[in-house]
């Protein structure tokens, strides 16, 4: 007797055999001949060192002893399946959550088509967005508290590798009917005097676009600002003035009859993609960064097809 010698292959003999209650059954679950099943249950026994079954009238009567081991062998045969089911959690992202963070304005524009492109690919991981603005945003990810980060250019963060994702230039943004909507490209000798929608002091964009204005010796005439660049579309859309923000969130404003045109000088608008160097991505986290970098470069097609003299957000379906 020496039960090192007990194998997976016995248990599974075992296990037919007390599920059929003969050898023959039991020799069809497993695929196998009869004689290889009387052998590896006799094999079994004499490493056990103990009878399992009572021989008589075609049938195995189970022993006492084998009533007893049956249970151990059907909690091992459930914590297999728990382990196979497991793997399939991992392998589909089920029960695992990617925590992101971005500035809110890409919350609102970019992550909801990344979301889409995500989930469609069949995963079942939870995804945490957390919108949060500079500095706090580039603190918490060099500090490796979130899987990843979408965040525009501009901000250097220690700790984390940066990859561009999309590329753009500021627009115009003009409410419907506007006299300067005749105007292939938009520029600052254009919206001189005119009502105009500004970004929060300090804002990065606001700078670049307050440097062209200065650049061409031209005012603009500021009557709201806000912090944010949906707000800026919205007070457009109600007739208010126009604006100049980023492209992202003008083609989110799309439905609201709003003209996007081309605004020169260029104004460069980027988004990176944030990985903490210290953090290791899970398979769910690398699947969410390649949806990050498809969504970016789909989005940055479709915005250079769409910005032509005659595309206006309510006319042009994605």
């Amino acid at each position: 007797m020496d039960t090192a010698l007990l194998t997976l292959r016995h248990i599974e003999v075992f296990r037919a055999i007390m599920q059929t209650g003969s050898v023959t059954e039991a020799a069809a679950l497993l695929n196998t001949s009869q004689p290889t099943v009387s052998r590896e249950l006799a094999r079994m026994e004499y490493v056990c060192g103990m009878r399992l079954f009572e021989r008589g009238k075609g049938r195995l009567q189970a022993t006492q002893e084998a009533g007893t081991l049956f249970g151990e062998v059907q909690r091992a045969y459930h914590g297999m399946e728990r382990v196979r089911q497991a793997v399939d959690e991992i392998r589909l992202h089920r029960g695992v959550q990617v925590s992101v963070i971005c500035q809110p304005g890409l919350a609102q524009s970019l992550l909801p088509h990344v979301c889409k492109a995500f989930l469609d690919h069949g995963s079942d991981a939870g995804i945490r967005i957390t919108p949060q603005d500079q500095p706090l945003l580039g603190e918490w990810l060099a500090a490796q508290q979130f899987d990843l980060g979408v965040m525009e250019s501009g901000v250097a963060v220690a700790g984390v590798e940066h990859s561009v994702i999309f590329e753009g230039q500021q627009v115009c943004v003009l409410p419907p009917g506007h006299a300067l909507a005749r105007r292939k490209v938009i520029k600052p000798a254009d919206l001189a005097g005119q009502p105009f929608i500004r970004l929060a002091d300090g804002d990065p964009q606001r700078i670049s676009i307050d440097a062209a204005f200065a650049a061409a010796s031209v005012s603009y005439r500021p009557i709201l600002q806000t912090h944010s660049s949906a707000a800026a579309c919205a007070m457009v859309a109600q007739g208010l003035g126009v604006t100049v923000v980023n492209p992202l969130m003008a083609w989110l404003a799309q439905g609201q009859g709003l003209v996007i045109r081309r605004f020169a000088p260029a104004i460069p608008y980027a988004v990176l993609l944030a990985l903490p160097r210290h953090r290791p991505p899970s398979a769910a986290v690398s699947a969410f960064a390649d949806a990050v970098r498809r969504s970016g470069k789909q989005l940055a097609k479709a915005l250079a097809a769409a910005l032509k003299p005659s595309f206006t957000m309510d006319r042009y379906e994605p």
